[in-house]
């Protein structure tokens, strides 16, 4: 006997057996017979938003309030459209969160409300501070600016940050066509929509999808989320 190892979704095999799984899943759902997620002598299910909850109803209940309040004012404030709000890999996000120290937290939630310290802000405060950026002296120095600057200081900076990056995603064994996808995006400032690095090739068709919702969600979105929606998620 002679054992091999191969990585998770990268033998062809697998790859099949996945192909025929969701084609299966798909003709369940369209011929309604699946299976019931009520099982037989349950005298009480609870379900919140529709969805069903097996843990406790109070942290279901906090959480489904929490969503619905985000959702919201993300889309007043033309963060996320509601209708894209559900495509956020917020679950990721919260569990990166969680592994960061507290004050580390704290810098990020004011880098993506806009309450951080950039020019913008300090120039409310103190009138004699200009709104301006310190590097490229661009008007209105705002957190979507830091990752938009044009001075070479800060783009090395955002250009090593995507190489760490990059040899995360590779150790964690990507599709290389998805890693490539995402470090010349963000390499690119957002600049340039992410279908436009897409190759004419049909070994990237699969990923069309993903991609066309990621440009939907856009750059100031990939500040919150670490640039990721759902449909990278497998």
């Amino acid at each position: 006997m002679r054992l091999r190892h191969v990585h998770s979704h990268s033998d062809k095999h697998n790859e099949h057996a996945d192909k025929i799984v969701g084609k299966a899943l798909l003709a369940a759902i369209d011929e309604n017979k699946f299976i019931t997620s009520v099982f037989p002598f349950e005298k009480v299910v609870i379900q919140v938003s529709g969805d069903r909850i097996s843990g406790s109803p109070k942290v279901a209940i906090t959480e489904s309030w929490g969503k619905g309040v985000a959702m919201e004012l993300f889309h007043q404030r033309k963060v996320v459209h509601k209708q894209l709000f559900p495509y956020v890999y917020w679950k990721g996000m919260t569990k990166v969160m969680k592994s960061f120290p507290v004050m580390f937290r704290t810098w990020i939630t004011k880098h993506v409300s806009h309450f951080n310290g950039t020019n913008r802000q300090l120039s409310r405060w103190d009138p004699t501070i200009k709104n301006v950026c310190p590097n490229c002296n661009c008007a209105d120095e705002s957190t979507s600016h830091i990752n938009r600057c044009p001075d070479a200081g800060r783009r090395s900076v955002r250009s090593e940050s995507v190489k760490e990056l990059k040899k995360w995603l590779e150790c964690e064994q990507t599709d290389p066509s998805v890693t490539h996808l995402i470090c010349t995006y963000l390499n690119n400032h957002g600049e340039k929509k992410m279908l436009s690095f897409l190759p004419n090739r049909s070994t990237y068709s699969k990923y069309k999808a993903a991609i066309l919702l990621h440009d939907a969600l856009g750059l100031r979105v990939d500040q919150l989320s670490g640039g990721a929606n759902i449909s990278y998620v497998g």
